[in-house]
């Protein structure tokens, strides 16, 4: 698809852009002396309704993200790529509530693409019509791992892998630089999470295989090898790749290296705006409001449990504007 065929979506969600919570307002807001108060603030924005709760307003901000666009982006298939993560995260969910005979529903996130009403019976069944064939032949991995194994963790290594895989091969068939270096980025930074807590605890080197996807910029091999040595030959590695800002700022705090990794995906997104047409102005949009929601919440959660502002400050993301 031609990017001037993005036209009227670009302009859509540059002006949608004027809505998105500004990093004045989230310094504002840390400030905020109590919980109630920060509402109060989010609510004069209207970013939370005065008859909602702030995690129904999450929960309404992900699924207005997803409406807009639906609505807007011209390329359907292109647009199914942005939510990968979260279809494989409730391909997760629906496998375990399946074994378990929770309520789904509890734990889905949005945007997603699938058709989550269905999902759990679908598995149980084994019947995938509404899926690709890539989400189901991972649904049924992962159930039949459930039921043989009866542990979780089995399930979160399986679909987690194909959930990076599949992103992957998103940064690889894309012709987007954007989109592929947010994938590329995300893919690699998972990776070395994954990496280091196998590292920390001692993990086999059969389990680091199962667990570590396909890199991008690393050396999955090296990766594996070096996690099942530990953490200091992991690191001495680590150190010495494009991530290593991050990988220092891990070893004083994993929370610090998440932080770091959002913040790095917005520097990545803030060159859309100097692109007239095209994909990237979708990109770019749905992780800055994916990074505005988490903000949010990390900030309104923050609040409730009582951390000061100097705590707060340390967790909360730059944003977009």
């Amino acid at each position: 698809m031609k990017d001037t065929e993005y036209a009227f979506c670009t302009a859509r969600l540059r002006a949608k852009e004027t809505e998105l919570l500004t990093n004045d307002f989230i310094s504002r807001l840390t400030e905020a002396k109590t919980f109630d108060e920060a509402v109060k603030m989010l609510e004069e924005k209207l970013w939370i309704l005065s008859d909602e709760s702030y995690l129904q307003a999450v929960r309404r901000h992900s699924e207005e993200l997803w409406t807009l666009l639906s609505e807007t982006v011209p390329d359907k298939k292109a647009l199914e790529s942005l939510f990968v993560l979260n279809d494989y995260f409730n391909i997760k969910a629906a496998v375990k509530c399946a074994v378990t005979g929770e309520d789904a529903a509890a734990f889905y996130i949005k945007p997603t693409t699938l058709d989550l009403d269905g999902l759990v019976s679908g598995i149980k069944q084994k019947s995938y019509k509404n899926i690709a064939d890539s989400y189901a032949r991972c649904a049924n991995e992962a159930y039949e791992l459930a039921v043989k194994t009866e542990n979780g963790q089995n399930v979160d290594i399986s679909v987690d892998r194909a959930a990076l895989n599949a992103l992957l091969a998103c940064c690889k068939n894309t012709d987007n630089r954007i989109y592929s270096e947010v994938c590329s980025f995300i893919v690699d930074t998972s990776n070395i999470k994954i990496a280091l807590r196998c590292a920390n605890a001692g993990k086999s080197r059969d389990f680091i295989g199962a667990s570590v996807s396909g890199c991008y910029k690393l050396n999955r091999e090296k990766l594996v090898d070096l996690s099942s040595q530990g953490t200091e030959e992991l690191y001495t590695y680590l150190l010495s790749e494009d991530y290593k800002e991050g990988v220092a700022l891990y070893k004083e705090s994993p929370a610090a290296f998440d932080k770091w990794c959002d913040d790095r995906i917005i520097e990545i997104i803030k060159d859309s705006k100097y692109i007239a047409f095209g994909f990237a102005s979708v990109c770019a949009y749905y992780y800055a409001k994916l990074t505005e929601i988490k903000t949010v919440r990390i900030l309104l959660t923050s609040k409730l449990s009582g951390a000061d502002s100097t705590v707060i400050r340390e967790r909360v993301r730059n944003l977009y504007v």
